[in-house]
């Protein structure tokens, strides 16, 4: 049970010329849930959850004018929804697990603050379908496989304001449908392998009224509403992946010294509705060298993030001045000496 939980935005008062709201939100929240497994068989069972969530939300609101109260606005409404996950795992031997699954999640409704008198944000739900496989082909060797199709209705999503700030409104649905592959390895003493890809087709069925900035001929850009159905969801690359090794050297005296290495690899995205603003794929290598003592007490550790200075970006906001991306983090290089106390 959640109780008074309250979210406030206020706009600066240095600015008393401009017109803004004075908003505050609260929260009750009341849950009830159920699981549990049911086995048909040594190898198969059944599992199954359901949960029941309601969510009352006030809003309350005073529109600021020149500094003074012009008017006053309180908004209250419940917002109820069932969640629930079935699925079926069979497992043939000790080292195979094969799985299937339906569910069904939930997110609450809720009134934007940065919007007096506007409607509520309606509740979220995501219809989850999944299929899979976790495999140990031996003691150094395993591999975890799934394929899903995601469905999300009335999906909670970010718009960008002309004057910049962010508020939330509702893409009607979307699809996204993938694939994800794991592996680790072992393949001689005190080495681990580690390999990941995961693909993703990912479009809104139906986003009628989505916000987007487009440039304009002169300068900047003009905010207008597209018909963004059939466009890539935002900031979902089609694929990604994962690649890292583990090396541990023993040395005499009982101590170790483990090299490592971590490279991430993304597709390029798009960052806006009108998919005109897209991110080009990018990867990052991570290094690292630790040396611990025999007994774990101490250890060194020197790393190197991002040690190839590769260029990408982090985040991006447009709004009618124009786009501003923000860089992610260049190489850095470190160290840290640690000590355990008993």
């Amino acid at each position: 049970m959640r109780r008074g939980l309250w979210l406030d935005y206020r706009a600066d008062p240095l600015l008393p010329d401009v017109a803004y709201p004075d908003t505050s939100q609260g929260t009750k929240a009341y849950a009830a849930f159920a699981q549990g497994t049911f086995h048909l068989a040594p190898q198969l069972s059944l599992v199954g959850g359901l949960r029941y969530s309601t969510e009352t939300k006030t809003a309350k609101g005073n529109l600021v004018v020149a500094g003074r109260l012009a008017d006053t606005n309180n908004q209250r409404k419940t917002f109820d929804g069932v969640s629930y996950r079935f699925g079926v795992n069979y497992e043939p031997n000790e080292q195979t697990l094969l799985y299937a699954s339906a569910s069904r999640g939930f997110k609450s409704g809720l009134f934007t603050p940065l919007s007096f008198r506007g409607n509520p944000i309606k509740p979220e739900k995501l219809d989850d379908f999944e299929v899979g496989a976790k495999v140990d082909l031996s003691r150094n060797l395993r591999f975890n496989l799934n394929g899903f199709h995601y469905i999300y209705k009335n999906q909670q999503v970010n718009a960008i304001l002309p004057n910049g700030l962010s508020s939330l409104l509702n893409a009607a649905s979307s699809k996204l449908t993938g694939g994800e592959l794991e592996i680790e390895a072992a393949p001689v003493s005190n080495l681990t392998l580690g390999l990941s890809g995961s693909y993703i087709h990912a479009r809104y069925k139906s986003f009628a009224n989505a916000q987007a900035f487009i440039p304009s001929a002169s300068a900047g850009y003009y905010q207008d509403i597209i018909n963004a159905s059939g466009n890539p969801v935002i900031q979902t690359p089609t694929w990604t992946g994962k690649g890292s090794a583990n090396y541990r050297i023993d040395l005499a005296n009982g101590s170790a010294v483990n090299l490592g290495a971590n490279y991430y690899r993304s597709g390029s995205f798009s960052w806006d509705y009108s998919n005109l603003t897209r991110n080009r794929a990018y990867g990052i290598l991570d290094l690292s060298l630790e040396w611990a003592s025999a007994d774990q007490r101490y250890s060194v550790l020197i790393y190197g993030n991002n040690v190839t200075n590769t260029k990408y970006a982090a985040g991006l906001t447009q709004s009618v001045q124009g786009s501003l991306t923000f860089p992610g983090r260049p190489a850095v290089i470190g160290g840290r000496f640690r000590i355990k106390f008993d």
